[in-house]
């Protein structure tokens, strides 16, 4: 699997960079990485390595999730 790297901005522009070797679920409350953010939801989507491709799955959340945008 090539390596695939998440870049998390908040609203002040930090940046948070993680890299996805395996399954993670990004929400407020969650076992994987947390985000600190009420726009955010408590499960709000999960990241699954599939070959050299990263499925992204919205998790229900209440305002979507986005790639690239």
């Amino acid at each position: 699997m090539a390596e695939v790297w998440l870049t998390v901005r908040t609203p002040n522009r930090r940046a948070l960079t993680v890299m996805i070797d395996g399954p993670m679920v990004v929400g407020r409350d969650c076992d994987g990485l947390i985000v600190a953010d009420q726009r955010v939801s408590r499960r709000h989507t999960s990241f699954e390595p599939v070959g050299e491709q990263i499925r992204v799955v919205d998790l229900e959340s209440s305002n979507g999730t986005w790639v690239n945008g």
